[in-house]
């Protein structure tokens, strides 16, 4: 919750607007979640809290391995970005309609290659009112 808080200071702080936060949910070798399921659980609910306190609608950005393996089967039914990794562009766009990780509908398709990460929206999400639901044009 708290760091949600600071996040939302920092935003308008500096100005920064934006129609959904988009939290990150995937394993880091640097910065890990912790081995408990249930402990990162809390922890995500807490972040979701904070920003729904604020007034801001999430997703959550991650793939079914990454979202598995720290929070379980968690279920929140948000909108997804989800991830590929380094994989084709034709791979991302299996993501969008792939099972939910989490009971919500994909809206972003990330994939990856060594220099640059790539994003497509997924169908039905091109439209102007999703443009706009979705993205702010700085």
């Amino acid at each position: 919750y708290a760091q949600a808080q600071v996040n939302v200071a920092s935003m308008h702080a500096d100005g920064l607007v934006s129609p959904i936060v988009w939290v990150d949910v995937e394993s880091y070798r640097v910065a890990p979640w912790s081995t408990s399921k249930t402990g990162n659980k809390a922890v995500l609910d807490g972040v979701l809290r904070g920003y729904r306190a604020a007034g801001l609608t999430v997703g959550v950005y991650s793939n079914p391995h990454l979202w598995n393996g720290v929070v379980g089967s968690a279920r929140y039914s948000l909108p997804e970005w989800c991830t590929a990794g380094p994989m084709p562009k034709a791979t991302a766009q299996t993501r969008c309609t792939d099972p939910s990780f989490q009971g919500g509908r994909a809206v972003l398709a990330q994939w990856t290659t060594k220099a640059m990460d790539f994003d497509l929206t997924c169908p039905g999400y091109s439209t102007p009112s999703a443009l706009v639901a979705y993205f702010h044009k700085y």
